[in-house]
């Protein structure tokens, strides 16, 4: 005898929906018996169980990455390269100042900032990568309570169920750094513990019909260890289900309509129309990075012309 499980998150809601278990079975399994366990109270309706052998994963669109949405922030909240829009829907008390590269914009809880996107052509909820650098004006080490802090989302569903919709959110939860995809099962990836205070950091975020990978500072993070089991990571393949999407029409940067501020400084965002590749991501995260800078003399004779010899050093890449 063998017990084949798997734990699902309860959130099924009011609307009928599908969920689905693969597991592999010995070749000479001769009976097979289903059950479903509902651990939490509620009334619950099964429409039918079927058990058979697992089908092929579906077929992700291959789409090739271009770059469709780029904000460097330097004293205008307009797109300096944009497929849709760049001019902003919505930019309300905003600030620009020194970032990463340039200028960055400053949004916060105070301020009641509001920066918003048409998403026509800008981005695409069901694929791409967000890359972006972010500087906390809140301190990470003297955090109370777990604020909701915004970087990059959809505009949240009326009544606020998301789950099916599709919406697409970036968030900062307290400590953690958090990717909602919104579908039924509610997938979201996570990280914990990487925020420095005062301190910019790159983050980056590619997903696509099936997967959500995080990357700070060029480096995979989240659930890396999923990606070690071949099967795990077969399994993960199975494409996302959004029994209720919505059309959405527009983006927001640093905020949620006007709450749930980014509380910070946000730089350099740029969109791209499909997952790149890892070490794109490497390349993005080391374009602003500091260097070392030594002379070779610290003392310098005035009376004739002077030789500077310069040492300057980069730090390692990922």
């Amino acid at each position: 005898k063998a017990h084949y499980y798997v734990d699902m998150p309860s959130k099924f809601g009011t609307r009928r929906r599908t969920a689905t278990f693969e597991s592999d079975m010995p070749a000479d399994l001769k009976r097979l018996h289903a059950r479903v366990d509902f651990l939490n109270g509620g009334i619950f309706k099964i429409y039918g169980v079927k058990i058979h052998e697992a089908l092929p994963a579906p077929e992700t669109p291959v789409v090739k990455p271009r770059l469709i949405f780029h904000a460097p922030f330097d004293g205008l909240a307009d797109a300096a390269r944009a497929a849709g829009a760049a001019r902003p829907i919505a930019a309300k008390n905003i600030e620009f100042v020194p970032g990463r590269g340039g200028q960055a914009v400053k949004l916060t809880r105070d301020a009641k900032s509001v920066l918003q996107y048409s998403l026509a052509k800008n981005l695409d909820p069901a694929r791409g990568t967000i890359s972006f650098w972010y500087k906390p004006l809140w301190k990470p080490d003297q955090e109370k309570k777990e604020t909701w802090r915004t970087i990059l989302s959809l505009p949240r569903p009326s009544g606020g169920d998301r789950i099916g919709s599709g919406m697409l959110n970036i968030w900062i939860w307290g400590q953690r750094f958090r990717v909602d995809r919104s579908d039924d099962m509610d997938t979201y990836k996570t990280v914990r513990g990487l925020y420095q205070n005062g301190d910019w950091r790159h983050y980056a975020v590619s997903w696509d019909e099936a997967r959500t990978k995080i990357f700070i500072d060029g480096r995979l993070v989240g659930n890396i260890s999923d990606a070690a089991s071949p099967l795990k990571a077969a399994l993960s393949r199975t494409a996302l289900d959004f029994s209720s999407p919505i059309e959405f029409t527009s983006f927001f940067v640093g905020c949620q309509n006007s709450l749930e501020q980014a509380d910070g400084l946000i730089d350099e965002l740029r969109i791209y129309s499909a997952p790149i590749e890892d070490r794109d991501v490497v390349d993005l995260a080391w374009a602003f990075q500091p260097f070392s800078f030594g002379l070779a003399s610290s003392y310098f004779l005035s009376n004739g012309p002077i030789r500077l010899t310069a040492h300057i050093t980069r730090q390692d890449r990922p």
